[in-house]
């Protein structure tokens, strides 16, 4: 990782003090992560709250090499944020850019039922962030090539895994989402892919997002591709 933010396992109870370390005017830049073997992002967050202010994220890339030749997993984007089923992971984004970020393979790698999650950001289970006066633009997904049986491009800027929300919104708002590009077999939502119930878009720009099919399959969301169904359904209150 270029920087690995990892807070206790608070599921015990514990520990109740939030791990939220602030970044100010901090710059994360030009780092590729070329491992072929189950690669990690670029930077991940796990348990943690920590609060990036006027920071800027660009040129963030994971792109496994040639000897890439996996099956039935996942890659995931440049920036990853987990929690668990009972500890949230909940970082904060405000007035930050967040662009130019990309996730994709060698034209060379072999892949099959391959899920490619989020040019920029991938969200997992147990998190709610909170994007503000935050550009996410100009993200890429790009598979090169179709691959093999069901493999999927999901979330040019942001894919957000399905799971139980209790009432947590993860917010966009007043965000800029565009020109954000998934290039893949069955691509999903140019800007975001989300599968959460408590998925918040408020006064946000979504413009110029585009997905482009290889080979077989179709594409849905250009701009947003939300599915509902995902693990529990609790819409909880209305903002």
């Amino acid at each position: 990782h270029l920087i690995g933010i990892f807070g206790p396992d608070r599921s015990g109870g514990s520990l109740t003090t939030p791990w939220a370390p602030v970044f100010r005017n901090c710059r994360f830049t030009n780092s590729t992560i070329t491992a072929t073997a189950f690669p990690p992002s670029v930077i991940e967050i796990g348990n943690a709250a920590p609060a990036f202010l006027n920071c800027v994220f660009r040129n963030l890339k994971v792109e496994p090499g040639s000897g890439y030749n996996q099956s039935y997993t996942n890659l995931r984007g440049p920036i990853t944020i987990e929690g668990d089923e009972t500890t949230y992971s909940d970082p904060v984004f405000t007035d930050c850019v967040i662009a130019g970020n990309s996730l994709g393979l060698d034209a060379n790698a072999q892949f099959n039922n391959i899920y490619f999650e989020g040019g920029a950001i991938r969200i997992g289970r147990g998190t709610a962030p909170q994007f503000v006066n935050t550009r996410i633009d100009s993200n890429t997904i790009n598979t090169q090539t179709e691959g093999s049986n069901d493999s999927q491009a999901l979330g040019g800027g942001v894919f957000i895994e399905p799971y139980y929300s209790n009432g947590r919104k993860i917010r966009f708002r007043n965000c800029s989402i565009s020109y954000n590009t998934v290039i893949g077999k069955s691509p999903r939502g140019g800007g975001v892919y989300t599968k959460y119930p408590q998925t918040r878009f408020i006064n946000c720009l979504l413009v110029g997002n585009s997905l482009q099919v290889l080979g077989g399959g179709d594409a849905a969301g250009g701009a947003i591709a939300y599915y509902s169904g995902g693990w529990g359904t609790n819409n909880g209150s209305a903002d």
